[in-house]
């Protein structure tokens, strides 16, 4: 920066000098000094006030946070905090439980809509996950129960299979009226019962028999099974009262026809088509939970 020349430098010092000598001048800036102090103190005030009021809020805004916090150990059960592990693995498990039953409906859904019974492989999947999830959480310790997997997978079960009895009525859903271009599909109204002179003693693979003018069945053959076969065999098992229905067991491709006989602790499902004809399986002392057969299953004829 240039220095300024010394005779502005001499100007400046006498205006100075004769601004601060004249009375008028310095009373006018004295007053005008003691106006902006006072306003000074007035503001610093204000501030300090506005202050004291924020902490005060702060402060109280914390005592009613922390007396908030205080009041909730009350409302939770004994021996459980908010964030201990019982409590993480409790709600663990019913996520798995809740998507386990939703895995499965969703399989039933499927079916249904295709007009075909439930895809094994769909259920499979479903129970693997739920099995591993609760194994998981079980291996990591901490959970209020342990073991329950079965018990409340037995009541998935039963509630999964509830809602499919709810939703398809008895003996299934009516054939749809063909269009002009389709054809019909099968019926499930059995054919009326035959009259012979010497029917046949035939077992219901249950420990029952029936009365029937058909050849005893070859199981595994499904030439030699009907529907009326596999209505007699359902009816001569004596569990009820019942729900009969008429339903698909195996995947899309290769579905077997079958009848099941349903109580509110057992059923049992006879096949007479598919590789599964003469067939069945019976789930007793449940909760009504119905099963596909196999080949390793009780035969009927």
């Amino acid at each position: 920066m240039t220095p300024l020349p010394d005779v502005l430098k001499d100007r400046a010092y006498a205006a100075a000098t004769e601004m601060y000598a004249s009375p008028h001048i310095c009373t006018v800036s004295d007053d005008h000094r003691r106006a902006r102090q006072a306003a000074a103190r007035t503001s610093t005030s204000r501030r300090h006030g506005d202050a004291i009021a924020r902490r005060g809020l702060r402060r109280s805004a914390v005592a009613a946070v922390v007396l908030t916090l205080a009041t909730i150990p009350a409302l939770v059960a004994p021996g459980w905090s908010a964030v201990s592990p019982a409590r993480k693995c409790a709600a663990a498990k019913a996520k798995a439980t809740a998507a386990k039953a939703s895995a499965k409906v969703a399989c039933y859904r499927t079916a249904i809509t295709k007009n075909v019974d439930v895809d094994p492989d769909c259920l499979a999947k479903a129970e693997a996950k739920f099995a591993k999830a609760f194994a998981t959480l079980e291996a990591k310790g901490g959970c209020a129960t342990s073991n329950d997997a079965g018990d409340l997978e037995a009541t998935v079960d039963a509630f999964v299979d509830d809602v499919v009895t709810a939703l398809v009525p008895n003996g299934g859903f009516p054939t749809p009226t063909p269009s002009a271009a389709g054809t019909p599909g099968p019926t499930a109204t059995p054919a009326p019962t035959p009259t012979c002179a010497s029917p046949l003693t035939h077992s219901d693979g249950l420990g029952d028999t029936y009365l029937d003018c058909s050849p005893l069945g070859t199981p595994g053959d499904a030439t030699t099974y009907t529907v009326l076969m596999a209505t007699e065999a359902r009816d001569a098992w004596p569990m009820g009262p019942s729900q009969n229905r008429a339903q698909l067991c195996g995947a899309p491709a290769s579905a077997a026809a079958c009848v099941v006989k349903r109580t509110t602790t057992d059923c049992a499902v006879w096949c007479y088509s598919g590789a599964v004809a003469g067939y069945v399986r019976a789930v007793t002392g449940g909760k009504g939970v119905c099963q596909c057969p196999t080949t390793t299953d009780p035969a009927w004829n």
